[in-house]
């Protein structure tokens, strides 16, 4: 079995992270981790980058 990412897998991936490192940092995914905060801006905002398209379409 192979269980590398494929090359669109890849850059998915790497978008996420980098729109991560832009858009907020540990100490925010934490807070919302812990007081159970959905934070829709931040997905919306994402899903015009086509990163969480998927998930809130």
């Amino acid at each position: 079995m192979d269980f590398e990412l494929t090359e669109e897998q890849q850059d998915i991936k790497n978008a996420a992270k980098e729109f991560a490192k832009g858009e907020f940092d540990a100490e925010y995914a934490r807070r919302c981790d812990l007081e159970h905060i959905y934070p829709r801006e931040l997905v919306k905002k994402s899903s015009r980058k086509w990163i969480c398209r998927d998930a809130i379409s």
